[in-house]
């Protein structure tokens, strides 16, 4: 539920649920404290996107690379959209997938969206939880994201764009991804 017309510049949500069910899922985002300090807001950690609750999630390559994101979240698998292997992981082993692709309109990532996919279906089929990550988080990792919900739940383009900015309204693929067969 949106509160903006109650003055707030920024749209307040309640959560459904309430603080209980909240603290229960993501006990490492609970505090006690209600106001934060310019200086404070700065400083706090952000977490990736959820698209899939407890399964999947979208972020950027600092989030990708963070080891407090990979043990709060319980990261297993990682796919990683980025051309550069990041810090955390200095090889592509059995939890991660690195889909070297650039940020350009005719780079085909259609090529791995199949493999991704299996990736992403075999975690999510032991119950472990993915995490699909590129430079700032809003194109190339997001196009796989959305590729998959199309592959797994047989959504439109539509469908799926209208979940992913339901999810974070920064989102921004690729045109030149979008636009590729899947």
């Amino acid at each position: 539920k949106v509160m903006s017309e109650m003055g707030s510049r920024h749209p307040v949500k309640i959560l459904r649920g309430g603080y209980e069910d909240f603290s229960a899922l993501y006990p490492f985002l609970r505090t006690q404290k209600i106001l934060f300090m310019p200086r404070e807001m700065d400083e706090l950690k952000t977490f990736p996107i959820e698209i899939m609750p407890g399964l999947l999630y979208v972020g950027n390559a600092r989030q990708g690379n963070a080891a407090y994101i990979q043990k709060d979240l319980k990261i297993q698998g990682h796919i990683n959209c980025c051309v550069e292997p990041g810090e955390f992981f200095s090889k592509e082993g059995s939890q991660l997938m690195h889909i070297r692709v650039e940020e350009l309109c005719e780079a085909d990532l259609c090529a791995c969206v199949e493999k991704a996919c299996q990736f992403i279906d075999t975690y999510k089929e032991a119950g472990k939880v993915v995490l699909v990550y590129s430079t700032l988080g809003i194109s190339r990792s997001v196009t796989m994201v959305m590729a998959y919900l199309m592959h797994n739940y047989k959504w439109s383009l539509k469908e799926v764009w209208d979940h992913a900015k339901k999810c974070c309204t920064s989102i921004r693929p690729n045109r030149g991804f979008v636009e590729q067969p899947t």
